[in-house]
């Protein structure tokens, strides 16, 4: 059964990157998903914030980030912006201060300089963290991720409060019905797209989105559709 998930899940990988990896202007839909990530914030008091640092064809979130550093160093902000960094086969969280504190590191993302990740002020528990941003190959609508695979979010994620709440960033085009799960996978509350923001917990969607069927790739299909 194991293998099976796996090998099903490897198959849904393979096309949603591929789908992505087509998208047209994404520089311009990441800028729509920034502005309703930023709007969303701005209502809720989350003050621990980890945010990924989005790479190649995922969601960019370096505008996100630099607008919270900007923020924090003008006085206008008391949060904190964290960002994680692979450590073996796990993520570390670094408590981010400028955007030169990173360097190019594992996979190709910046990471913090290795010196500033021995100063153990700058370090951060994964348990203390209000709200996490995360990036996924795939997304359903009850907050099933699809990573690409390594389990690094999965395990950062197995550490968090209970309280805390996980954001998921994708295009409209990673959404699908279904995504096979295995014990280890850890899920969303929220998924935010170009077009809907999507509550995990109730099922609620602003407008609308079309998803694809996990098991066949089938044509897009309402989002409404997917109990029958």
């Amino acid at each position: 059964m194991g293998d099976s998930i796996g090998l099903q899940k490897q198959q849904l990988r393979d096309h949603l990157r591929r789908k992505r990896a087509h998208l047209a202007d994404r520089p311009g839909l990441s800028r729509l998903i920034h502005q309703r990530l930023t709007s969303w914030l701005q209502r809720q008091s989350h003050q621990r914030i980890a945010i990924y640092i989005g790479v190649r064809d995922e969601v960019e979130t370096r505008p996100i980030i630099l607008e919270r550093l900007q923020a924090e160093a003008d006085g206008r902000s008391d949060s904190l912006t964290l960002v994680p960094y692979c450590v073996e086969d796990g993520l570390e969280l670094f408590r981010l201060e400028n955007w030169d504190d990173l360097q190019t590191g594992q996979f190709g993302v910046p990471e913090p300089n290795e010196s500033l990740r021995r100063d153990a002020g700058r370090s951060f528990p994964t348990a203390a963290v209000d709200l996490f941003v995360v990036p996924g190959v795939g997304f359903d609508p009850t907050g099933r991720r699809l990573g690409y695979g390594g389990g690094y979010f999965d395990r950062l994620l197995s550490g968090r409060s209970k309280t805390s709440i996980v954001v998921g960033l994708a295009f409209d085009r990673q959404l699908v019905s279904e995504i096979p799960a295995q014990p280890h996978d850890e899920r969303v509350e929220w998924i935010m797209t170009e077009t809907p923001i999507i509550d995990t917990k109730t099922d609620s969607t602003h407008e609308q989105p079309k998803v694809c069927s996990a098991g066949d790739f089938a044509p897009f299909q309402p989002w409404s559709l997917r109990r029958q």
